[in-house]
């Protein structure tokens, strides 16, 4: 976080602490609501429509090599 003030240290490092207790205290207006991957699975498979599932712990963006097969064996499991 970078606070600009015209050059009050002591004002930029308040306001940075204000906004961040602030972020902090709210934290949980955040958090994604996940859903464990076999209801997921049975989810996608009922709703008859386009349904998108991802594997965040898996996804190349974030450091993994991507090759996680997690998804397939629980689709193949349900017959999906």
């Amino acid at each position: 976080m970078v606070v600009v003030t015209a050059g009050d240290e002591g004002l930029a490092r308040a306001a940075c602490d204000e906004l961040a207790a602030d972020l902090w205290n709210q934290r949980q207006q955040y958090l994604p609501q996940l859903t464990e991957l076999p209801e997921a699975i049975a989810i996608a498979a009922r709703s008859g429509g386009l349904t998108v599932l991802s594997d965040s712990a898996d996804a190349t963006t974030s450091g993994s090599i991507g090759n996680g097969t997690a998804f397939l064996a629980e689709a193949l499991k349900q017959n999906w």
